[in-house]
């Protein structure tokens, strides 16, 4: 162009976010997913929270992963857009509390295929300080990297622990902590409103006249995507 400029990259914008939630069943309470008190399960809590952020975060544009145990078919490498979304959700689905290895392991296993710049958010009821430590040599050995906490409140699921006591220790190690009690979650209802087809109605002269018709993407915009918003979300949107 005849001229000197500058081009400058966003590290946000190009950084990869991994998802990494806790399905280590020592540590869940969990009920029946058909069960109408889904909220006293930190189970089914912690996979709306994980459900959330990732909706969130594709809608930002970023490169979202989730990574839930060694096996292939636990593990989804980043990717943007909103088909990737139903990727995410679709390896959610079928998981439950129940894998043997404590959650310190898994964050281990899970940084042998995170690099620097990478977001890891860990979502988990584990009161446990191992994992806590984890974490924190995961941020400090990857250069550039960032972790936050999701912490779900133990005590607030009819569990025992002290969640603010973990809560502590992760920030002053630098991880950013947020504590979700039971109720804090809450599913958004109708997001799509309510489903269509096709529908007609003939008129007294024979013609067929449309009455109803389904929805086309333009239409449904942001709410075309599976939508659960947790407060939390919000609380490191403003901490950055």
């Amino acid at each position: 162009r005849d001229s000197l400029y500058v081009k400058t990259f966003d590290p946000d914008a190009i950084s990869r976010v991994w998802l990494v939630p806790d399905f280590d069943a020592d540590v869940h309470n969990t009920v029946d997913s058909r069960d109408e008190d889904w909220e006293n399960s930190t189970e089914e809590t912690m996979i709306l929270v994980v459900s959330a952020l990732a909706t969130q975060l594709i809608r930002e544009h970023r490169a979202v992963g989730l990574y839930t145990g060694m096996e292939s078919d636990k593990v989804v490498m980043p990717q943007r857009g909103a088909g990737h979304l139903w990727n995410l959700l679709a390896a959610l689905a079928p998981l439950h509390a129940g894998q043997a290895l404590p959650f310190s392991e898994n964050l281990s296993h899970a940084a042998r295929i995170m690099s620097s710049n990478d977001l890891v958010i860990a979502i988990t009821p584990s009161d446990s300080i191992d994992w806590v430590y984890r974490i924190g040599q995961i941020s400090r050995s990857h250069a550039g990297s960032e972790a936050w906490v999701f912490l779900l409140d133990r005590e607030s699921f009819g569990l025992e622990g002290n969640p603010n006591a973990i809560s502590g220790v992760a920030t002053r190690l630098g991880i950013n902590t947020r504590i979700v009690k039971k109720g804090d979650v809450k599913v958004v209802p109708g997001s799509m409103g309510a489903l269509r087809k096709w529908e007609y109605i003939t008129t007294g002269t024979g013609k067929a006249v449309v009455r109803n018709r389904p929805r086309v993407v333009e239409e449904m915009g942001d709410a075309g995507l599976p939508y659960v918003m947790p407060p939390p979300y919000k609380y490191f949107l403003s901490q950055r």
